[in-house]
């Protein structure tokens, strides 16, 4: 009988790629410790902890979503009545300059540009003092800024609209038409501005009631029609691959609507192009007699203070300050006692 045999058998525990636990072909991410994990369980494993803080973030945006849209339709429904019964140019022109100084949050029209985008404000208030009620404003020149709307919505905050543009710089204001005597530097103030040659003027008439009547316009006109255009998107990184369009229109309208033609029609300027209800019902006050609308525009790209300008041709014609502090203040702190609200009434 012969000898048993002994067989040896070495055992070869390098992983191969047909291994099973590598069936996703993915490349070991840990070699050695007390799990073996890959790159894929690595990412299905973060994925799962950023889970709770993912909804934990998004319960937290809810919440403040809610909060401020509850605090703007309070802020709304609060001032909406104030505006509405402004019997005095004083309790307006002192609303005016509290929406303007951000010291109040809701105004009939959007003043983003004169709240948000105009840090320089001190030529503004001079003008509102002397009856002058500033609508929107913009410098010109390339701008790359957050568009904001009449309402914020969550899908509004969450992914706001972004603009990148280029334009002319512009001015709109209201002021009552002058008609008493004493308020004939107020006529020759809009004498002036017709009369000039440096910027391009609109000035829209209209009768008590806020019906328009005609348009007056300054000899010079703007080589382009638009007085900005631009891209828009949710997404500010994708900006520069956005189709341009017309964000604002100038005082030529376009007849064919193609960016870069000249020729077309002079347009007036009226308190529906930015007021999103009737004046008649936001702002009685404003349209219970003749008034007109004035829109001041740059002739290039080139960056500009408007309201600068604006300030001193109202300056040559002998502009005064038609109303004082105290007595703004004093006529908007009544106007909020009338209506049971505790603001700040310092202007």
């Amino acid at each position: 009988m012969s000898p048993p045999t002994t067989i040896h058998i070495t055992l070869d525990t390098t992983p191969t790629p047909s291994s099973p636990s590598n069936a996703h072909n993915c490349p070991p991410l840990f070699t050695a410790g007390p799990l073996d994990l890959n790159k894929c369980d690595a990412y299905c494993l973060l994925f799962v902890l950023l889970v709770p803080f993912i909804l934990l973030w998004l319960s937290h945006q809810s919440n403040l979503l809610n909060e401020k849209s509850h605090q703007t339709t309070e802020d709304e429904t609060a001032l909406r009545p104030v505006w509405a019964s402004a019997t005095t140019h004083a309790q307006l022109l002192g609303l005016v300059e509290q929406y303007v100084y951000r010291r109040i949050s809701w105004g009939p029209w959007d003043a983003g540009s004169l709240r948000d985008r105009w840090p320089e404000k001190r030529f503004l208030k001079r003008l509102m003092r002397g009856g002058v009620i500033p609508i929107e404003i913009s410098e010109g020149g390339l701008q790359t800024y957050l568009k904001r709307g009449r309402s914020d919505t969550w899908w509004d905050v969450l992914l706001p609209t972004y603009a990148q543009s280029k334009g002319r710089g512009f001015f709109v204001f209201v002021m009552p038409y002058p008609v008493a005597p004493f308020h004939a530097f107020k006529k020759a103030f809009l004498t002036n501005l017709l009369a000039q040659d440096e910027y391009a003027v609109t000035v829209s008439y209209h009768r008590s009631g806020g019906w328009y009547s005609h348009s007056r316009y300054s000899p010079m006109k703007a080589s382009d029609e638009y007085l900005e255009a631009g891209a828009l998107s949710r997404f500010g990184l994708l900006l520069p691959f956005m189709q341009d369009r017309v964000l604002k229109e100038g005082r030529l309208v376009r007849k064919d609507r193609v960016i870069g033609r000249h020729g077309g029609i002079d347009r007036a300027v009226t308190l529906e192009d930015f007021m999103s209800e009737e004046p008649g019902e936001a702002v009685p006050l404003l349209v219970s007699r003749p008034f007109v609308v004035v829109r001041v525009e740059a002739l290039d790209h080139t960056p500009v203070r408007l309201d600068e300008f604006v300030y001193q041709e109202a300056r040559d014609a002998g502009f005064i300050d038609v109303f004082m502090e105290d007595e703004l203040s004093r006529a908007v702190g009544g106007l909020y006692d009338e209506h049971g609200i505790r603001w700040k009434t310092g202007v």
